[in-house]
């Protein structure tokens, strides 16, 4: 994969920058410059591209994050696409123009789109094989001293100006000698390299060129739009299965329909019945059991009266008397009307004798009647102790006066509260001028 361009749309100091690498049949470009011109912002805005811009980042220099814009025209060979990525949780990837710079959010891009492209390297094998910057380079030299070897305090010295250069790269080049001679296998550096090239064979033997990649996901794509045809086919089948097998299940409703069918039209020229119809006959017929009862009920009490009526033995003298029974009969209802007033006399007049002498006890001593005294007793003594009409006239015009007397006391309290209560507000508002 080739970056054709590089557009730095908004991103760290950069706004609408365009790195243009495809004019010319030049392989190799070098972006140069003074330090913090930005060539670094450049590398991450690269790798913020191709997998995606970090969680926390201090390249948006004061703007959102949402305007975060890094593109790309990526070319493999075969084909040539502009790209745009934004800073976001999805749909991040999507194409733009890059003559004007418009973007096209409504042509989206997943990650395969680039991972296509790069042939399977992921950001760490990335980084560590093409996005190598200053900040890498410092930390592999502090990693270098602090590991304490004669290599690193050898490049120190050297990097300082000290002297003794000539033994220092005679010790340097018997060194070297004993890690790595050209055509050798013994040494370290060189076992490592021909494990090197073993690693790197077996990566290139074990990677695909971004076309049989390429094809090979349209193949999975197709495989799999296969299996969900298969699969939706698969489905109808199963409803179609189940309908028939519903419809086989009514196949003995389906014979009853008939039968009742069949038994319906015998009953062609029969009247058609009310929709309560069933409804009236139980009504009817619970109707007839109950008469049917009753008329049995009657006839057994008919016979048991005249079963009665022929035992009894005629007596000529309540024959004759006849009619002064019948008066008698007749006087029955007013005999009990009276009978049950009575009673009811009785319990009024022993409720009044009880009030009564409830009343002379409550007089006081000299009042109450002996305990065996009867009505007309306690009623002789509550006639003596009875006042007249003329002290009953006069003891109502006192109660009377008295009422009046306290009505009027009412009011001249209330008129003397009120007068107090217009005194302090006169007061107050004296005090207050």
């Amino acid at each position: 994969m080739r970056i054709a361009a590089l557009h730095l749309k908004t991103y760290g100091p950069f706004d609408g920058a365009v790195l243009d690498f495809g004019a010319g049949p030049a392989g190799l470009h070098v972006v140069y410059g003074p330090n913090e011109r930005g060539k670094s912002t450049a590398l991450r805005a690269i790798d913020a591209l191709l997998f995606g811009f970090p969680a926390r980042t201090d390249d948006h220099f004061g703007r959102d994050y949402g305007a975060l814009r890094v593109g790309a025209v990526l070319d493999d060979g075969a084909r040539s696409i502009a790209l745009m990525r934004r800073k976001g949780n999805r749909n991040t990837l999507f194409e733009f123009d890059p003559a004007s710079g418009d973007e096209h959010p409504d042509r989206q891009h997943d990650q395969s789109a680039i991972d296509a492209m790069l042939g399977g390297v992921d950001a760490r094998r990335f980084a560590m094989m093409y996005g190598l910057g200053s900040a890498q380079l410092r930390a592999g030299g502090r990693a270098l001293l602090d590991s304490g070897s004669e290599l690193g305090a050898t490049l120190f010295e050297a990097a300082s100006g000290v002297g003794r250069l000539r033994a220092v790269s005679a010790a340097l080049q018997a060194e070297t000698d004993a890690i790595f001679v050209p055509r050798g296998k013994v040494t370290r550096l060189n076992a490592v390299l021909l494990e090197l090239d073993a690693c790197q064979d077996a990566a290139r033997a074990a990677g695909m060129r971004p076309r049989d990649w390429q094809a090979r996901r349209d193949a999975l794509a197709h495989a799999d739009a296969d299996v969900q045809r298969m699969e939706a086919a698969l489905r109808d089948l199963r409803a179609r299965l189940a309908h028939v097998d519903r419809v086989l299940g009514l196949g003995p409703q389906v014979a009853r329909l008939g039968a009742l069918a069949h038994d319906l039209a015998q009953l062609a020229g029969s009247p058609l019945l009310p929709a309560d119809a069933a409804e009236r006959l139980a009504a009817w017929r619970n109707a007839l059991d109950a008469s049917d009862s009753a008329l049995a009920a009657a006839r057994d009490r008919l016979a048991r009266k005249r079963e009665a009526l022929q035992a009894l033995t005629v007596s000529q003298g309540h024959l004759d008397a006849a009619v002064g029974i019948a008066q008698l009969a007749g006087r029955l209802e007013a005999y009990e009307g009276a009978r049950i007033a009575h009673a009811d006399l009785q319990a009024a007049s022993q409720a009044a004798t009880t009030a009564l002498r409830r009343g002379l006890e409550a007089i006081g001593p000299d009042a109450a009647p002996p305990a065996d005294a009867d009505a007309d007793v306690m009623a002789e003594r509550a006639a003596a102790w009875l006042p007249s009409r003329t002290t009953v006239t006069e003891a109502r015009h006192h109660l009377a006066t008295r009422r009046g007397l306290e009505a009027r006391r009412a009011d001249a309290a209330s008129g003397l509260s009120h007068a107090a209560q217009a005194s302090a507000d006169a007061q107050a508002v004296l005090q207050a001028e």
